[in-house]
């Protein structure tokens, strides 16, 4: 065994599997995960903090091929580190089975489950790497139990099912928003349209009124007009009457009202 490195980067355990070709086994015997490069031999050990994502790429080689070096077969009938690779892979066997449950089996997903079982188990321990410190981080330390870890995945079950409640009253409040907007939009709609016919209908009567009214200004020119008029003739009919009438005797004051007289139809335009 040729021993190089020490893996400590994910992206470098990544880069050396998905890229270069490299084989992840586990040495049960020093409880170590290890990559090798098949043209080389060469080994490098993972760190320990990558060991959660060294055990996803060996079970994806389980799913691809038989392993065929020994330290790789010991995996395939005991376990990796605390966990039961087989146990877990009924788990993932019958998590897949509730999901089928919930799901249209039309769903393109639904033939993952046949032609790739590895997906699943990818897909769960992605999903666990990052989610459950999410939820951790959403929870009191009461509801965490140190001892009883199916208690705290019910917490944490708990929470799920709380946020996806919020999630539909939030829908649904939505909803409710968006059909009251569609309804004050009807409403304004209509009174706009209410009250930009009654503008209409009043605008043309204050175009009538206008009309009416200039009616009337030009009888009230012509009235004032003719009041000027009168006014006029009053004053001059009254000095005829004062100056010729109103201080004479009574005998010479008949014999002025005949010659008076016809001047005082000349002034108001009347005849004989």
């Amino acid at each position: 065994m040729v021993l190089g490195l020490v893996v400590q980067n994910a992206d470098v355990l990544r880069r050396l599997v998905e890229d270069q070709g490299y084989r992840v086994i586990y040495a049960r015997r020093k409880g170590r995960f290890y990559v090798r490069d098949p043209r080389t031999g060469r080994e490098e050990v993972v760190s320990r903090d990558l060991e959660n994502m060294a055990r996803m790429y060996l079970e994806r080689q389980k799913a691809g091929s038989k392993p065929s070096n020994p330290e790789e077969a010991g995996l395939e009938q005991g376990s990796v580190g605390d966990v039961d690779v087989s146990a877990l892979a009924e788990e993932t066997k019958f998590l897949v089975s509730q999901i089928r449950q919930r799901l249209d089996p039309k769903l393109p997903i639904m033939s993952k489950f046949v032609s790739d079982t590895s997906w699943w188990l990818h897909l769960r321990l992605d999903f666990t790497r990052l989610v459950l410190p999410e939820l951790f981080a959403m929870m009191s330390k009461e509801e965490i139990d140190i001892v009883n870890p199916e208690v705290t995945a019910r917490n944490m079950a708990s929470k799920v099912l709380a946020l996806k409640a919020e999630a539909a009253r939030a829908r649904e409040l939505e909803d409710k928003l968006r059909a009251f907007e569609a309804r004050l939009r009807e409403e304004v709609s209509r009174v706009e349209s209410k009250y930009a016919t009654e503008v209409e209908a009043l605008r043309a009567k204050l175009k009538e009124y206008e009309g009416v009214i200039a009616t009337y200004d030009t009888i009230v020119r012509g009235l004032a007009d003719a009041l000027a008029t009168l006014a006029g003739k009053a004053e001059r009919t009254m000095r005829l009457v004062s100056r010729f009438i109103a201080g004479l005797p009574e005998g010479v004051r008949e014999e002025y009202e005949v010659k008076v007289a016809p001047r005082i139809r000349e002034v108001w335009g009347g005849g004989g």
